[in-house]
């Protein structure tokens, strides 16, 4: 088998057997939606492609196949965006955890969100299924992978924003040839999105401020992208996906619902 962990290539006994000693699944959220003219409508579900079955090495957990459409209301003017409702991104979500989780008997659901407007659905339905007794958990690659890779950015200002220096150095890492060539020298964000963030940063967590990605930018991303390499994606990755893993398996590892840890 390729990859053990990848429940898409199980059997259904396999993968009864696996499940049972399996410490939980990995449930990856993508989009499709623009990037910039450099980048691949479907960079995100590209990139789950890649880094999931690492994460999965590395915490031990089965992985489900990609749910690949996402909510993009902001970006949904762009030709090739596709948009999914929240409500009914996290109906569809509802079906396949409880299918997981309550006729599966998973011990525990990691929802991993490689389209950060996804955790918008997927926060509802977690509070529910912690209240019912399940154990899930929700991961952010792309906020992750930003707290992991500032550090080597040149664009210290816009590197971590949409399709810029941190995304498209990822993107660069994992498929060669994926990226449009020349890069484009890329653009300043539009003033919309410094107004954004003055909320955001001048209020911390007391202010939310709403917008869309028209009011950022004029081509679906931003950013000064001449310090993107691939160098430095394989990098952000290889931090990203141990830095996930090791917070996955400490939270696993801690007692859930109620239980009382024997140490």
């Amino acid at each position: 088998m390729k990859n053990p962990f990848d429940i898409s290539r199980m059997t259904g006994p396999a993968y009864e057997q696996k499940l049972k000693v399996a410490p939980g699944v990995l449930l990856p959220l993508a989009s499709q939606e623009i990037l910039g003219s450099h980048g691949p409508l479907g960079a995100d579900m590209i990139v789950s492609n890649h880094v999931t079955p690492m994460i999965a090495q590395q915490t031990q957990c089965l992985y489900a196949p990609c749910i690949p459409y996402g909510d993009t209301l902001e970006l949904a003017g762009w030709a090739g965006t596709v948009h999914v409702e929240s409500r009914l991104l996290e109906a569809y979500c509802e079906a396949v955890a409880r299918a997981f989780l309550e006729r599966d008997k998973a011990a525990a659901l990691v929802f991993i969100a490689y389209h950060s407007l996804n955790l918008k659905a997927v926060d509802a339905l977690c509070r529910r299924l912690k209240l019912e007794g399940h154990t899930v958990f929700a991961v952010d690659w792309w906020r992750a992978a930003g707290q992991c890779g500032r550090k080597w950015l040149i664009d210290q200002q816009s590197g971590t924003g949409h399709g810029a220096e941190l995304t498209t150095s990822v993107l660069m890492a994992l498929e060669d040839g994926l990226i449009a060539q020349p890069l484009p020298a890329g653009e300043q964000p539009l003033e919309g999105l410094s107004h954004a963030l003055a909320y955001q940063f001048g209020g911390g967590d007391a202010f939310q401020a709403y917008g869309c990605f028209q009011e950022y930018c004029t081509t679906g991303a931003w950013g000064d992208l001449s310090g993107a390499t691939k160098e430095k994606g394989t990098l952000i990755v290889r931090e990203t996906v141990a830095f996930i893993s090791k917070t996955i398996q400490a939270f696993l590892s801690r007692p859930q619902n109620g239980e009382q840890n024997d140490a």
